[in-house]
């Protein structure tokens, strides 16, 4: 890929002076060692919840945790797409599963920070003990 991109290169800087163009193709390839090549996930986007920055499935309201949290109670990406979610495509639920193989402790802190216990714990810090034992029904 990184070959193609070079090439490519090459031919659009071909009309600059020789100086420019080694210039040009010096800091590409030095651009091209540094940076890993980074991998596009067409079903994925990132938006912005009160929760913070989270990847969801483009075009519907499902988070890729959501997919992830499925895995992890049994289901396949076949039965996520064919069953529990049916309006997402088999592609979109593979890409999810992508996205969450390259990006796993961001996924897997997410999971995490949406527990009962975890929920419970953020409650409890924000109204206080007395508050909270009030709400839950666990007042003496």
């Amino acid at each position: 890929m990184a070959t193609a991109v070079l090439d490519s290169l090459v031919e659009t800087v071909s009309g600059l002076p020789e100086q420019d163009a080694r210039a040009v193709l010096d800091f590409a390839r030095f651009l091209s060692e540094r940076r890993p090549s980074v991998r596009v996930y067409p079903h994925v986007e990132m938006v912005y919840t009160p929760s913070g920055r989270r990847a969801r499935i483009r075009g519907s309201r499902v988070m890729v945790s959501h997919i992830v949290g499925y895995i992890h109670l049994g289901e396949t990406p076949e039965s996520i797409a064919d069953r529990v979610l049916p309006f997402l495509t088999r592609s979109q639920v593979y890409d999810a599963l992508a996205y969450y193989d390259a990006h796993r402790a961001e996924i897997d802190r997410e999971l995490a920070e949406n527990t009962e216990t975890a929920s419970m714990a953020r409650l409890r810090e924000h109204l206080g003990q007395q508050d909270f034992d009030r709400l839950t029904g666990n007042a003496a």
